[in-house]
């Protein structure tokens, strides 16, 4: 994994919520969010 990569990675982890990880597949993903009246 590329250094720039790796820092998109860690901030995901840090500032998404809540993260899922699959470990047979190393796939990350977040959950989706609904857009509320202040985001749309």
């Amino acid at each position: 994994m590329k250094e720039e990569n790796f820092a998109c990675v860690i901030d995901i982890l840090r500032n998404e919520s809540p993260v899922y990880g699959n470990a047979s597949t190393g796939l990350v993903t977040t959950a989706k969010e609904d857009v509320g009246k202040e985001e749309s």
